[in-house]
């Protein structure tokens, strides 16, 4: 059912609506509607409902509901008049070609600051070739001695800053401060910098093993709503043996089944702000007595009418809800059940616009009182109004039903980890406005209520806060959680736990972890027979710890050496004064978002678009793959000669993606106080020893593109910082000094002083060395027969110069001007309830849309 909803607040958002609506059942898809050109809201939207009769509670429900303070305008939404056109028009209008129509406005598109390069199976390729793997030392490519056809001596290189260049001083450090205190910059490029984004680079064009690859977790996404009513509560204990925990199913008073409840809904309802009766607060865990009342949720009509009888069937759903708790601690006898006092619930409103109470009392007579534990998970959505006390009693009490869970712990942890690294720490902890206590609400905003008790109860955060923490990671005794059972097809009875949770509303894993998709021939070398192209020149250190009979039990050294002469120093430096810049939000990496980083095989090929969220995540059985290996956008038409303005951080409505927007400055962003300014020159180095023809021309290769490809170096890529030409400093090469030739040149040179080695600038070596590179590369992946056509190369050229378009680069979001708040999962959220996009292959980039 579509509903209309006007008088919408313009700082509502589609979240808003969507939490909104979801009290009264499925929401597919909570629409505002924004000006196409400024992108604010009109003030009102649109909510499809998945069924007619939750529609229609809903309408009756909310008409006149004041959200933020203005009162809404709910009903159905009708659909558009086709206005009648004079005769003539008609027919003149069906001869138009389709070209000249009319079309809707997209609402503009935007890229993704990041995509991917395809890493492609290297099984097929014959061990001991170039791009394949082997031991080097075993071809002697090794650092005792100049090898007689191995390739030794000096490059010099030459780097040029087109766009500003940010080099935080402590980049990765814990702040000790949780205020926004600005970073500091280098006026220098670390040796160690320019190596990374080397060895990165060498990476892709040669296909090699992953360097360092640890995504060995199971991610996690958002679980549909409907499936916490199959949930039922448990809490862990422990088992017979050392080590295991069952877990102990509290259904209340109703029986399981596979689908909902049979009776009222299994935990009661305790009112967010209830107390105990001495005025204290529960707390979770604790033992309770609770005098609980059954209910039903309030859906009587206020108007009788044909359509509402037709469209709105009354359903049974009951609940318990709690009256009144004493903590055992402080009353060991079981309580005497109080007298039905008039106000002692909230009886259902008369108002005709808004009904304020979620509950009426069946019989406000039948009472009881139950054992209990407390289970308080904050107000983590705008509009909670109940927190839950898990108990068993009737006829449950008589038949426990406890479940050997040890082998869940792995996967808790795994889905716990998720969460926390969906949020940074200063989004959790960080909170002004609440005082960085994460249990506080602030907002009905996304990350303005407060957070569940999983994500900031974390061992490594045990004196931050003067409260007993125990660390969520563990599923220990004690813990609190949510079931999700297995049954026996024939009688239904439980037979097993198949999954936990740590809320009703939780995230479900996917079958597989980022590690299982990606191909074993790319995934990091374990033992010296595997190295590939960029382990054999780079160097090499085993991820994991050998086992004695493994050929190495220790790595691989390098055979580049990268020195960085003496910079310009800090006259190269622009300075913004002690207060620095405020640069607008970085995004965390969103791995578990499978549509931009799963493929649909092993080729990185793009998902296809509207498929749903299952089918489009970490699923082996599906025959999927990775995208590839993440790159950042060179920002094309920003570099500094081409926009000035852009990188003035004084000048005014020049779109400026880097600045946040107001200036504001929390522990979300970082201010800096200066960057190393466009056009400065730095010089460096690259010692080689014993290379081989094609090593060297793939160094040569990269340091010889054309004068529009850009590489991407330091903090701040997605924003357009780092961009930088790479190319042989041929004002530092002469032909009778800083040669670069083979043990055999060597050999000649050192035994006769009239001798000449090759200068790296001869057109002739740089040729046959490049030549030789692109032949092997093309030799082993023979269904592409050019070097230019093979994926990783282009793709990789193209992200060097930038996207093909005139679209802006910045995170996803819902329209064209920023966000102070930086709320890029909205962009996220919107696509999975609207066309559900995948991220683009790179030479097929048109961008994403606003409004997916």
């Amino acid at each position: 059912m579509n509903i209309y909803v006007g008088n919408v607040p313009y700082a509502a958002t589609e979240e808003d609506l969507e939490q909104l609506f979801s009290e009264y059942g499925r929401v597919v898809r909570a629409t505002i509607i924004h000006d196409r050109d400024t992108g604010q809201s009109k003030g009102f939207g649109f909510v499809e409902m998945e069924n007619q009769a939750d529609g229609v509670r809903a309408i009756e429900d909310l008409d006149g509901y004041r959200l933020m303070g203005r009162p809404l305008k709910v009903n159905p939404a009708r659909p558009p008049e086709r206005r009648r056109e004079p005769h003539r028009n008609r027919n003149r209008r069906s001869q138009e070609p389709d070209s000249s129509r009319s079309k809707r406005p997209s609402g503009g598109t935007f890229y993704n600051p990041y995509t991917f390069v395809p890493s492609l199976p290297r099984k097929k390729i014959k061990a001991g070739e170039f791009a394949g793997d082997f031991d080097p030392l075993k071809k002697k490519l090794d650092h005792s001695s100049l090898q007689a056809e191995l390739w030794t001596g000096h490059i010099p290189i030459k780097l040029t800053t087109v766009t500003p260049l940010v080099l935080l001083k402590g980049d990765g450090e814990e702040r000790e401060s949780a205020e926004p205190n600005p970073y500091d910059v280098l006026d220098y490029i670390p040796e160690s910098s320019l190596r990374g984004m080397l060895r990165s680079a060498y990476e892709v064009v040669t296909n090699s093993r992953y360097a360092c690859f640890r995504n060995n977790d199971r991610l996690a996404y958002r679980m549909e709503t409907r499936e916490a009513l199959k949930l039922i509560p448990a809490i862990i204990e422990n088992g017979v043996n050392p080590g295991e925990v069952v877990a102990h199913l509290y259904p209340g008073t109703s029986g399981i089944t596979p689908q909902r409840p049979r009776g009222p809904m299994y935990a009661a309802m305790l009112d967010k702000d209830a107390k105990y009766v001495d005025e204290t607060e529960p707390k979770t865990r604790d033992e309770v007595w609770a005098e609980i009342v059954l209910c039903q949720h309030d859906e009587s009509p206020r108007y009788e009418t044909r359509w509402y009888s037709e469209y709105m069937p009354r359903r049974n759903y009951h609940f318990w809800k709690v009256v009144k708790i004493w903590l055992k601690s402080k009353h060991a006898n079981i309580p005497g059940v109080t007298s039905a006092a008039p106000g002692s619930l909230k009886k259902p409103s008369t108002d005709s616009r808004r009904r304020q109470s979620h509950y009426a009392p069946l019989n406000p007579e039948d009472r009881r009182i139950v054992s209990g534990r407390v289970f308080i998970t904050n107000e983590n959505m705008g509009n909670k109004h109940d927190e839950r006390i898990f108990f068993v009693d009737g006829q449950n009490a008589n038949n426990p039903i406890m479940c050997d869970v040890t082998n869940l712990k792995e996967a808790w942890r795994m889905r716990i980890q998720s969460y926390r690294d969906a949020h940074s720490e200063s989004d959790i902890f960080g909170r002004s406005r609440a005082r960085n206590k994460p249990w506080q609400k602030i907002g009905r905003d996304p990350g303005d209520t407060a957070w569940s008790p999983h994500i900031y109860e974390d061992g490594r955060h045990k004196d931050r806060w003067d409260r007993d923490v125990r660390d969520a990671l563990d599923l220990q005794a004690g813990e609190m959680v949510y079931a999700r059972c297995e049954f026996n097809s024939q009688t239904g009875a439980v037979t097993g736990i198949k999954d936990l949770f740590p809320v009703m509303i939780s995230r479900e894993l996917y079958e597989n972890s980022p590690e299982e998709l990606l191909d074993s021939s790319l995934q990091p070398a374990k033992k010296l027979n595997e190295l590939s192209p960029a382990d054999r020149l780079f160097g090499w250190a085993p991820q994991e710890k050998q086992d004695s009979n493994q050929d190495s039990q220790g790595g691989y050294k390098s055979r580049v050496r990268v020195v960085c002469d003496d910079g310009p120093g800090s006259a190269t430096l622009k300075r913004f004064g002690d207060e620095g810049i405020p640069l607008t939000i970085l995004g965390q990496p969103k791995p578990a978002q499978g549509r931009f980083y799963v493929a649909k095989d092993d080729n990185g090929t793009p998902q296809d678009d509207k498929i749903n969220k299952t089918n489009a995540g970490y699923n082996k059985a599906n025959e999927k793959g990775l995208r590839g290996r993440k790159q950042y956008w060179h920002h094309r038409g920003l570099e500094a000669e081409n926009a000035p303005n852009y990188w003035d951080p004084l000048a005014k409505n020049q779109n400026q993606e880097y600045l946040r927007t107001g200036g504001k400055r929390d522990t979300q962003n970082r201010s800096i106080t200066g960057w190393i300014e466009p056009q400065t020159e730095f010089k460096a180095s690259l010692y080689v020893q014993n290379l081989q023809p094609q090593e060297v021309g793939a160094l040569l290769w990269l340091l010889s593109l054309p004068a529009d490809h850009y590489f991407r170096l330091g903090y701040g890529k997605p924003l357009g910082f780092g961009s930088l030409k790479m190319e042989i400093d041929t004002d530092r090469l002469v032909d009778d000094c800083l040669p670069l030739g083979t043990g055999n040149n060597w050999k000649a040179y050192y035994a006769d002083l009239n001798a000449r080695l090759q200068s790296t600038k001869d057109a002739d070596l740089q040729g046959e060395r490049i030549a030789e590179f692109k032949a092997s590369m093309v030799a082993a992946y023979n269904k592409f027969p050019n070097f230019e056509e093979l994926p990783f190369i282009s793709d990789f050229l193209q992200i060097l110069k930038g996207p093909v378009g005139d679209a802006r680069i910045h995170y996803p979001r819902p329209n064209s001007q920023p966000d102070p708040e930086g709320k890029n999962f909205l962009w996220f959220v919107a696509n999975e309830k609207g066309s559900k996009r995948s991220l683009p292959k790179v030479t097929d980039e048109k961008g994403l849309p606003y409004r997916p």
